[in-house]
């Protein structure tokens, strides 16, 4: 098999049928797709879903129920050992695919000039992951962001058994993507996009992280709408690129930073832009929690102090329009 669409599944029914359904009618004998259930609660749910579509999904599919709770990172890791693809593309539970362009993205990965893809994707209407560009060691914060979103990352089976990298650490992250991609860029020098209108982010159902034994505290992201939450998620993705860094070229985790601190003050401009008291509330998360520092962002948080809501939120309406990358 050429690809596997493997989706990373835990409690969100509705989701798995969205994917089905939008599978419905396609065929191909180049592409299968596998629906790998970390033991959710509502695994019955799903597999009366899987049942009722199975017979009008044309590829090869199959439902797969862990022996037990991996978490997302050792659910998405247990994916490359219990397939025999030559590529395999990750999909969200809450995502789906369009099937009028896989034909196109079949033939491109089937030339094998590269380790890994990254497919753009569509999020309210506009597109992103779409700013094509070859391996550059200098941005190499390009392929951290781009990689954050797990949904629609190829990996080239091989290229993943190539790389070393310490399982145990990994699985108790939840950026095992960042990792695994980062190792992989860095040791091939090369990275693919596949064409544009294949993957669309849902984004609009229950937040699920899954129940993860690996890690006591990812509780902290259960409720992804509060304002220091972006803090708490921030924080997990730097010890990563930490670990990366350490295990490639420190420089990495220098260039990395420089695109954080942008990413950070834009953020704190939007806040602000909501009113003092977020601002002021998301500042005294920031003083407190247990994350790293930077002085420039402080400064900036302290000089936002000062700033009107309606000048904060007019200047990060201009930063999203001129500056803003996917990722």
């Amino acid at each position: 098999m050429l690809l596997t669409i493997v989706v990373l599944s835990y409690n969100r029914p509705r989701g798995i049928e969205r994917i089905l359904k939008n599978l419905v009618g396609y065929k191909s004998s180049r592409v299968s797709l596998l629906i790998k259930d970390d033991c959710s609660p509502k695994f019955q749910d799903i597999k009366n879903i899987y049942k009722e579509y199975q017979n009008s999904i044309i590829i090869k599919s199959n439902l797969y129920q862990n022996k037990s709770n991996l978490g997302f990172a050792g659910n998405l890791i247990d994916a490359f050992s219990v397939l025999d693809s030559k590529f395999v593309m990750f999909l969200s539970d809450d995502d789906y695919i369009f099937t009028g362009n896989i034909k196109k993205l079949l033939d491109q990965i089937e030339l094998n000039k590269s380790p890994i893809y990254f497919s753009p994707y569509t999020l309210n209407g506009e597109q992103h992951r779409n700013n094509i560009f070859s391996y550059t060691f200098h941005k190499f914060s390009d392929v951290i962001y781009n990689s954050v979103l797990f949904s629609g990352l190829i990996f080239n089976r091989l290229a993943v058994q190539s790389i070393n990298y310490d399982s145990s650490y990994v699985k108790k992250s939840i950026h095992p993507q960042v990792i695994l991609a980062s190792l992989i860029v860095y040791k091939y020098k090369k990275i693919g996009f596949t064409p544009q209108d294949i993957l669309a982010v849902g984004n609009d159902m229950e937040n699920f992280f899954g129940k993860n034994e690996y890690t006591s505290d990812t509780h902290l992201l259960s409720n992804r709408e509060t304002i220091d939450s972006h803090l708490i998620y921030q924080q997990y993705l730097i010890d990563a690129v930490e670990y990366i860094s350490k295990n490639t070229n420190l420089r990495i985790k220098k260039f990395f930073w420089r695109s954080y601190r942008i990413r950070l003050i834009a953020y704190l401009i939007r806040v602000r832009s909501l009113g003092l008291r977020s601002f002021i509330s998301f500042f005294k998360s920031y003083i407190l929690k247990n994350i790293k520092k930077d002085y420039i962002v402080t400064l900036f948080f302290v000089f936002f102090l000062i700033v009107p809501k309606v000048i904060s939120k007019i200047i990060y309406s201009l930063g999203v329009k001129h500056f803003r990358k996917s990722g």
